[in-house]
């Protein structure tokens, strides 16, 4: 085999690998040099191979990093799978009751009086102005409380012969359309994001229910008047934001309610998308 001269040798740094793939192509290049040496340098040739040298230099990889490395692959795989399937919901969620706008309706005695008769029953039709409750004052002047608003009564509160307070409620009715409505109050602070459309998942004892958001009050209620309008229990600390919902199937009537407004839903992968 020739020397390399000392130029060459000094101008490479080249690895094991290398330095076969060089010696093989030299030994050609001296053959076709030398006619005289071409027999001996052909059968020298013949036991030269090339790939098998860079095999043997070449480090092995083996077939355990090769499994760990399929393992790590699968594992990948599956967490994408995961991340794309999962749907995580952005919600806000509010107190409500099944009642059409503009709320619980109530029929209030207008004087401190005796009440001498009742003349609804709960679960009777009403009509906006209609006598609900006659009674009698200090003064022996008669007095009644009527219906603000057409409906069902849905509280008979008052008993014949009861003595009732100025502004004591007699009877509440429900609004008609009550059972494929609901009224929800959102804090002010959580109504920011909500707009008419969005979908709500809605709970009441014993039943489910989807609907969507079709009406947002424009101006934020104290928590008591709040109340009134859905005879719900609020934070006396927050102002709420009166939300109508249009149930896609109907509820009871006058039922307590949780609904969860869905802001959102975007899959876990989508989520960390948005991050980068």
């Amino acid at each position: 085999m020739t020397e390399r001269t000392p130029s060459r040798d000094a101008g490479r740094h080249q690895s094991d690998v290398l330095d076969a793939i060089f010696d093989a192509v030299e030994d050609k290049h001296d053959v076709a040099a030398n006619p005289a040496t071409a027999i001996f340098r052909a059968q020298a040739l013949e036991q030269i191979d090339v790939p098998m040298q860079i095999d043997n230099l070449l480090p092995l990889t083996s077939r355990r990093f090769w499994l760990a490395l399929i393992g790590l692959a699968v594992v990948i795989a599956a967490g994408l799978l995961y991340a794309g399937g999962v749907v995580q919901t952005k919600a806000v969620v509010a107190s409500g009751r099944a009642v059409a706008p503009p709320g619980i309706g109530v029929a209030a005695s207008p004087v401190g009086q005796v009440l001498t008769s009742v003349l609804v029953q709960e679960g009777g039709s009403v009509t906006a102005g209609q006598t609900i409750a006659e009674g009698v004052d200090s003064s022996g002047v008669s007095r009644r409380a009527i219906s603000p608003i057409t409906g069902t009564v849905w509280q008979q509160l008052g008993a014949v012969g009861q003595v009732v307070g100025a502004g004591v409620t007699v009877a509440t009715i429900l609004p008609v359309g009550s059972d494929t409505s609901l009224m929800v109050a959102i804090a002010e602070t959580d109504v920011a994001g909500i707009t008419a459309g969005m979908v709500v998942n809605v709970t009441v004892p014993g039943a489910q229910a989807t609907g969507r958001v079709t009406s947002i009050a424009s101006a934020p209620l104290p928590a008591d008047v709040a109340e009134q309008r859905l005879s719900v229990t609020l934070d006396d600390d927050q102002q709420y934001v009166l939300a109508t919902v249009t149930l896609d199937t109907p509820l009871e009537a006058g039922s307590d309610a949780s609904a969860q407004i869905v802001i959102a839903q975007e899959t876990l992968l989508q989520q960390l998308a948005g991050l980068s």
